[in-house]
C-alpha cells in the first residue's frame, strides 16, 4: 500500500516560515521541549522528544533527546537544523479513530507516521507504519492525531470521527 500524503515533504515551500531562512530570533530557548524529525530520504517518518540545549549558529540547535535507543543506551546530543524541529503537539484524549485515518503511533520511543487499518473493541487499533508497512495493535493512548507544523502553526491532517445516533462513525 502506498501512503502518498503520509510523508511530510521537506521542500522549501512546506517548511515553517522561521525555518525557510535565517530567522531574526531563535524560536526555541534552552530547556524548551521539542520534537526532532527522523528522516528517511527527504521524508519525515517519526518524531522523537528532545530538549533544546542551546542555539548553534542561526538555524541549528543542540538538542538532548528525552528517550533512549531500543537497547537502553542513551541517544547522544545532536546538532539539528531548525527545519527538522517542531514544538510538542497537544495530545488530545478520547479520540475515536477510523480506518484509513492518518495518525502518529507511539512505539520504540518515538511517534511514527502511519494509518489505522483496523478498529478493535476496547479502543484498540491496528496501526500500519508508513515507513515499514509493519502492522501492530496499539491502545488509543498510544495514538495521536496527525498535525504538520507549517508557518509556525499546527495544521490538522487527521479528520476526527464522531459517533452518530445510529452507532455509525462518520468523519467531520
Amino acid at each position: 500500500m502506498v501512503f502518498p500524503s503520509i510523508f511530510y515533504s521537506l521542500s522549501a515551500t512546506s517548511l515553517p516560515f522561521a525555518c525557510q531562512g535565517i530567522s531574526k530570533t531563535m524560536p526555541y530557548k534552552k530547556g524548551t521541549q521539542v520534537e526532532v524529525a527522523k528522516l528517511e530520504g527527504n521524508s519525515v517518518v517519526a518524531w522523537f522528544s528532545a530538549a533544546v540545549e542551546k542555539a548553534i549558529w542561526k538555524n541549528s540547535l543542540l538538542v538532548d533527546y528525552n528517550c533512549s535507543k531500543n537497547d537502553g543506551s542513551v541517544l547522544p546530543k545532536e546538532i539539528v537544523d531548525l527545519k527538522h524541529i517542531r514544538p510538542h503537539p497537544q495530545h488530545a484524549s478520547a479520540i475515536i479513530f477510523c480506518i484509513n485515518d492518518e495518525v502518529e503511533g507511539f512505539q520504540g520511543n518515538g511517534w511514527w507516521l502511519g494509518v489505522i487499518t483496523d478498529v478493535h473493541p476496547e479502543f484498540r487499533y491496528t496501526f500500519k507504519a508508513a515507513h515499514s508497512g509493519k502492522e501492530i495493535q496499539l491502545d488509543q493512548k498510544a495514538l495521536r492525531l496527525r498535525y504538520d507544523w507549517t508557518h509556525d502553526q499546527w495544521q490538522q491532517v487527521t479528520q476526527v470521527c464522531t459517533q452518530s445516533f445510529f452507532g455509525i462513525f462518520i468523519k467531520l
